[in-house]
């Protein structure tokens, strides 16, 4: 009778405390491991192409000093294809993702625009043309990523060289006035894009840019015609020239350093 007393007690106790360690089961469960998704983080270069365009307002005055002719304002408005390279690196906390960029470009942000003016009857044509040949930029990045997609803005300091071309003409002067100028300047750029990265350390991305760079005169070296068959008068101008360029982009980028950081 003793015996079966305490074979009845020790099962009663073992199923109390089975029951209870039951219980306890879902605590002790290993948590379920998250994807890692992708890491940003790194060092890349890589290559754009792309379409440029631009504004180019032009305040000058055909004469000595701008003497003998208004001054006028003309606008003139040109476009073309961009290429080149870029690089940056950027370092990710969480979904944020700050860096920097540096690119360079080539092509031709080409335009030609004429203007007419005078008195009635003997009016003045004058013609510029202009030529934006590189730009480059170098900017800070930041960014929101969501696994493989990165959605970002950059803004910073934008460098260009354009060329300057104009002409003056008219009926009693057919080559009235010609000058030529080249001018590099540093303005500043704001953008941003769409990035994914679509296989490995490998990403592609859209962009827009918008660079400024402001208001300035552009040193011209040209020659005066004051007549048909009379001697050409050299002449400096200094006209104003107000440069704006947008940039629309299309890269391809590779990340050959991811774990540097």
């Amino acid at each position: 009778m003793k015996r079966l007393f305490l074979t009845t007690v020790a099962g009663a106790c073992f199923a109390v405390g089975g029951a209870a360690f039951a219980a306890d089961m879902p605590l002790l469960k290993a948590p379920v491991a998250a994807p890692a998704g992708y890491d940003w983080s790194g060092i890349y270069i890589g290559g754009v192409v792309g379409a440029g365009w631009g504004t180019t307002d032009t305040t000058s005055g055909f004469g000595p000093a701008g003497v003998g002719a208004p001054l006028t304002l003309q606008t003139t408005s040109s476009s073309g294809f961009i290429g080149g390279i870029e690089g940056g690196s950027n370092y990710q906390i969480g979904k944020l993702v700050v860096g920097w960029e540096a690119d360079w470009l080539w092509g031709g942000i080409n335009g030609t625009s004429n203007s007419t003016f005078g008195p009635v009857g003997a009016p003045v044509t004058a013609t510029i043309m202009t030529n934006t040949p590189w730009t480059g930029t170098v900017t800070s990045r930041v960014g929101i990523a969501h696994d493989r997609w990165l959605a970002y803005g950059k803004a910073g300091v934008a460098y260009e060289h354009s060329t300057f071309t104009g002409t003056a003409s008219s009926a009693a002067a057919p080559g009235l006035f010609s000058s030529t100028g080249a001018d590099s300047r540093t303005g500043w750029t704001v953008g941003g894009g769409l990035e994914w990265a679509f296989w490995n350390n490998w990403s592609m991305k859209a962009e827009y840019d918008y660079l400024d760079f402001g208001n300035r005169a552009l040193l011209v070296n040209g020659a005066i015609v004051p007549a048909v068959g009379a001697a050409a008068i050299p002449v400096t101008l200094s006209p104003l020239n107000n440069l704006h360029v947008s940039e629309f982009k299309f890269g391809v980028n590779w990340k050959f350093m991811p774990n540097f950081f």
